[in-house]
């Protein structure tokens, strides 16, 4: 078996062939290194890798020939992992690896403590790094090819720069490398590797800080060695910021900061962008703390002269310590007489002064509370729970709400809440103050004032109370007016028609003028209900546009043939919830008041829309609830008002027309209605430019719209009915009057003048009572009391309720349970006997 073991020839010629493979690997390199770096004849007689100041160029033209020699001899050998240059030798590392990527790196590892805090440790651990491999480079490199003098050092240092892949060095004419503290070198770097590496890494993206830390780091550590003398070196505009170049400025670190501000003042209007941080590059920290030693030094050298000069001002301050010690005496004793002043002050305009620590939850007051409230200070305990329990009860959660909302995020608060004296009586207050914060934004004092405002409280309630008499008074006269006008027909007809008994055509006449008499009175008791919503309606779903759309013909014959009227707004239903008369009063009303605003004819419009209130434009007005809502407008293009007049539109009985063309009524039954009705109504206007009434009612969804009744209306014979009925009624008249109606329609009557009679009645009847028709409001004993007394011996007696007063003011005041039938006067006798055959049709479906 032939033997595996190489001979030692075998070995001697892989050596040979192994030296031989490096020797045509360096004459490869060589003939792939430009020309115009390294070419067989020589270093280039021109400046290829720098660009420097004219008078410069002999100086670096020699540098450039100790680089070259310097870099000719590289030798890279893969096979033993080696690059070397001149007998060093080196290593190959990413740019992308010492720059972008060594910083998101310290991200990373510092993200917990902060962005500025990361890219400061960056920061510093590459400059230091940098200055410290420049330093050993330029040591390096000056030994072994034996340079020695301090220029010559200096200038192998930017090409040695360019040649070891790290940037191309552009210098400045106004640089000065002189070997002293007036050292400044001014320079470009166009093609750092870090600017580089940064923008492909985040593919164009920019920085908000320069990046070529390494760049200014290495350079300064070069020249430092060179010249044995401090330098530090400071990128002021970088390619991967946003700036046109990478410029640095190179000085000693007392110096540096001076010759970057005086470039930065040199350049007015030529400042960073917005986005790019402080107008002033930060120094290496390396160098700041270098300097900051190099002081403490200093100061140490002074300290023990300075401890002199210290234990003599002290023996002088000393001195002066006594003075202030004695000043702040009578300073305290001044303060203490002003705080009693300021106690008399606050006391005598009924106000206490407090301070309240929320951490600890303690109060401290003036004497105020003693002299308003009467408390004596030392029983008060500390704590705030004894301000909450002298708070009303009522006002109590109120106040607290108001309080803890004060609190998140506002300056001051304002509170008005009852505060119980000492006495027991309950006094009106206001508690206004200021929050104090800490630097954090939370609250931590409250400094506030009480005043006692009872007195105020009283004064405006007596305002408010005459204000409201001046009212009535005058609702009562308009009233008494109208009355009186409709009582002096009533009464004139009356005793025309008992002239005239006998001739009927004039009889019948004057009986169509008292019932027109009547009609009227019964509109008016309605408008007056209507405005003060008080007004038992009937309410249901419509269609809000189809209600303007039916009117039309009619309004066309209010308006009269001058005046145009155009109805807008989609066939979309616009379905509400409200009384079907008083939505089409509405309408009458706004266009007989626009009608009479256009005496030379015009135009009236009339549209309907959906529209939505949402809580930032209901938040503007505090009356009114968020949601969508059907909106009517009513535009014409009248005579218009003013402010003065505008103001006092919907108040009673307020009219600008003259005598006899108004009553005052229309406008307020308008707003009346649609308030009741749950809506929304405004105006705007102004001379010479026409009226617009704005009016938002909510909308009701579809689903909630029910088919209105359409069976034809049946006549009073056809509404008859036979059952007993007990009829209970204090005024005669309106007794007698339902009597006949009642009797006439075929029903078994019984009739009483108060409760008692009534109980007296029922008990004698043969006849069990189907229905107890009762007035609410009678002596003795209310209809109430009546019909629950009356039902415990006819348990199937159904009861109907009548009154002058509206359904919904006698629930109010407990008489009649919500849900009762209840028939308002006046009535006609068509209305009372369908009433009274639906409850007793009901009643025997019921017993069916």
């Amino acid at each position: 078996m032939p033997s595996r073991i190489p001979s030692r020839d075998t070995e001697k010629t892989k050596a040979e062939l192994l030296r031989e493979i490096q020797r045509l690997r360096k004459s490869l390199d060589a003939a792939k290194t430009p020309k115009s770096l390294v070419a067989s004849a020589g270093p280039p007689d021109t400046l290829k890798t720098i660009s420097v100041p004219e008078p410069f160029v002999p100086i670096f033209l020699n540098a450039q020939q100790y680089v070259y020699r310097y870099f000719a001899s590289k030798i890279e050998d893969p096979e033993h992992s080696t690059i070397s240059i001149s007998g060093e030798r080196y290593i190959l590392v990413r740019a992308a690896s010492m720059s972008v990527e060594f910083f998101e790196l310290v991200r990373s590892l510092y993200k917990d403590k902060g962005e500025e805090e990361a890219r400061a440790v960056a920061n510093n651990l590459l400059f230091d790094l940098a200055h410290a491999i420049g330093k050993a480079d330029a040591k390096t490199f000056h030994t072994r090819l034996g340079v020695t003098d301090p220029i010559e050092k200096l200038s192998t240092g930017p090409i040695h720069f360019s040649f070891a892949g790290w940037a191309f060095v552009k210098i400045f004419p106004e640089s000065n490398p002189s070997p002293d503290e007036n050292y400044y070198l001014i320079f470009d770097h166009p093609f750092s590797f870090e600017s580089d590496a940064w923008l492909k890494q985040t593919r164009g993206a920019r920085t908000n800080f320069p990046v070529c830390v390494m760049n200014a780091g290495y350079s300064s550590g070069w020249c430092e060695e060179s010249f044995g003398l401090p330098l530090v070196s400071v990128e002021i505009e970088c390619l991967a910021r946003g700036d046109a170049q990478c410029r640095f400025i190179m000085a000693p670190p007392t110096r540096v900061e001076e010759h970057i501000a005086r470039y930065f003042q040199a350049r007015k209007g030529v400042t960073p962008h917005a986005h790019l941080g402080p107008a002033l590059p930060v120094i290496p920290e390396f160098f700041q703390r270098k300097r900051m030693e190099e002081e403490l030094r200093r100061s140490h050298e002074q300290l023990e002269q300075r401890v002199a000069e210290r234990t003599e001002e002290v023996v002088r301050a000393n001195q002066q310590l006594r003075e202030e010690i004695a000043g702040r005496i009578e300073a305290q004793a001044a303060l203490q007489r002003a705080n009693e002043r300021f106690e008399v002050a606050s006391t005598a305009a009924d106000t206490v002064i407090y301070e309240t620590d929320l951490g600890e939850q303690r109060i401290t007051w003036t004497r105020g509370l003693s002299e308003i409230f009467g408390y004596p200070l030392n029983e008060i305990p500390p704590g705030r729970a004894w301000w909450k329990s002298c708070i009303h009860p009522d006002d109590l959660a109120r106040t607290e709400s108001e309080l803890a909302e004060s609190l998140k995020d506002k300056p001051d608060f304002f509170l008005e809440y009852r505060f119980r004296a000492r006495n027991g009586r309950y006094m009106q207050i206001w508690d206004k103050g200021r929050v104090v914060r800490d630097e954090s934004g939370r609250p931590r004092r409250l400094i506030g004032a009480i005043v006692d405002i009872s007195e105020r409280k009283r004064l405006e309630d007596e305002l408010r109370q005459a204000q409201k008499m001046e009212a009535i008074g005058r609702l009562a006269g308009g009233v008494a007016h109208d009355f009186n006008n409709l009582l002096t027909v009533i009464h004139g007809y009356s005793e025309m028609l008992m002239r005239d008994i006998g001739k009927p055509e004039r009889a019948a006449q004057h009986i169509d003028e008292i019932k027109k008499g009547a009609d009227r009175a019964a509109a008016l008791t309605r408008q007056l209900l209507a405005f003060s919503r008080r007004q038992v309606l009937a309410p249901e779903v419509m269609d809000l546009h189809a209600v303007v759309t039916n009117m039309a013909a009619m309004l066309h014959r209010l308006l009269g043939e001058d005046i145009e009227l155009k109805i807008a707004g989609s066939p979309q239903p616009r379905l509400v919830r409200a009384d079907r008369g008083q939505m089409e009063q509405v309408i009458m009303n706004l266009a007989v008041n626009a009608r009479d605003a256009m005496p030379k004819g015009g135009a009236l419009t009339l549209e309907t829309s959906v529209v939505n209130l949402d809580e930032d434009y209901a938040a503007g007005i505090v009356t009114v609830v968020p949601g969508s809502y059907a909106m009517l407008t009513v535009r014409d293009t009248g005579v218009g008002m003013v402010e003065e007049v505008r103001a006092h539109i919907f108040e009673p009985f307020f009219t600008t027309k003259e005598a006899g063309r108004g009553t005052g009524l229309g406008l307020a039954t308008v707003y009346g209605i649609v308030k009741q009705s749950g809506g929304y109504i405004w105006v705007s206007s102004k001379p010479g430019q026409g009226t617009t009434f704005t009016i938002h009612l909510p909308e009701v969804a579809e689903e909630h719209a029910k088919p209105g009744n359409t069976a034809a209306r049946e006549t009073p014979a056809a509404i008859a009915g036979r059952e007993t009925i007990l009829l209970v009624e204090d005024e005669a008249p309106v007794r007698r009057l339902v009597f006949q109606i009642l009797c006439e329609a075929g029903y078994t009557v019984q009739q009483a003048g108060h409760g008692r009679e009534a109980l007296e009645i029922a008990s004698d009847s043969a006849e069990p009572i189907r229905l107890l028709i009762t007035d609410v409001v009678m002596p003795h004993m209310n209809g109430r009391e009546l019909a629950d007394e009356l039902a415990r011996r006819f348990p199937q007696m159904k009861v109907l309720f009548i009154s002058g007063y509206p359904g919904n003011a006698v629930e109010e005041r407990g008489i009649l349970e919500p849900g009762s039938h209840f028939l308002q006067k006046p009535f006609s006798s068509e209305t009372l006997l369908r009433r009274v055959q639906e409850i007793l049709h009901a009643s025997r479906a019921a017993q069916v």
